[in-house]
């Protein structure tokens, strides 16, 4: 009857024992680099994040906004990020050596665009010849732009590309004729 209690007694704080680690077992700790400022296009990491779903698998996640001034993905090869949010320019990444993989592919019509005033008539790429482009043809960031042009216009000598600034003070002032931007909020926001 006594080794019944005492085996009821271990089997039960074996039992609280094996509850009391699961409760205590800290979330692991993960960071999303997001490949732009928070916005709308990012809302289902935050969504998951409010819904408690990165909690429910024990994660205790960072959702972190781009850093214009570092390459997102270098930030996530480096370690400074265990996950990123890219884009084509990824695979260029990836091709060049950096140690990152493709966890996922979502299929979105990407944003990116090349914006110019109306009245300079600019409607397609053979149009930018011989114009001033707000665009930094080495940034990764850029790389469906770029492709884009090298795929309509081919030679990209006849467009002198300038610096991005992300100030569409330039384009209105017309000291550029076009600059790649986000079309979901660039050619709305007034200068």
């Amino acid at each position: 009857m006594v080794r019944q209690n005492l085996y009821g007694t271990v089997f039960f704080c074996f039992l609280l024992l094996l509850l009391f680690c699961q409760t205590v077992v800290a979330a692991e700790s993960v960071s999303i680099q997001l490949k732009w400022k928070h916005q709308f296009q990012f809302s289902g990491y935050y969504a998951a994040k409010e819904k408690g779903f990165y909690a429910d698998e024990g994660l205790d996640v960072e959702i972190k906004t781009a850093d214009l001034n570092k390459d997102i993905i270098s930030l996530v090869a480096e370690g400074e990020s265990e996950y990123g949010t890219s884009d084509t320019s990824l695979l260029i990444s990836h091709s060049k050596g950096m140690p990152v993989v493709l966890l996922s592919q979502i299929f979105q019509h990407s944003p990116l665009s090349i914006i110019s005033l109306a009245e300079l008539g600019i409607q397609t790429p053979y149009d930018l010849k011989g114009k001033r482009v707000m665009l930094n043809r080495h940034n990764q960031l850029n790389a469906s732009s770029v492709v884009m042009l090298l795929s309509t216009i081919g030679e990209l000598n006849d467009i002198e590309f300038v610096e991005i600034a992300y100030d569409l003070d330039l384009l209105v002032s017309k000291d550029v004729d076009a600059t790649v931007g986000y079309i979901t909020d660039k050619p709305y926001l007034s200068a």
